[in-house]
């Protein structure tokens, strides 16, 4: 995988750890199992929680007034009076 990406084997961690990327160890087959073995999984660093996802669309909503001398002061005007 490290030569796919352009990057040593010892900094392959640290790539996949910048582009958002950690591995999930692949399960082993069991006994009675026969096949390829089952290949490394790619997952995403770390879930966003349902919780913390509600506050930071909390923060987006906020809307904050432009300067009265800017070009969208009449539309905040407008968003006032509704």
């Amino acid at each position: 995988m490290a030569s796919r990406l352009g990057a040593s084997t010892a900094d392959l961690p640290a790539v996949l750890k910048g582009l958002g990327i950690r591995l999930k160890p692949a399960m082993p087959l069991e006994k009675q199992q026969f096949g390829p073995p089952v290949p490394v999984m790619l997952q995403p660093v770390r879930a966003v929680l349902s919780n913390q996802k509600s506050a930071r669309q909390k923060k987006k909503r906020a809307i904050t007034t432009p300067p009265p001398s800017g070009p969208f002061a009449v539309l905040a005007v407008l968003q006032k009076r509704r």
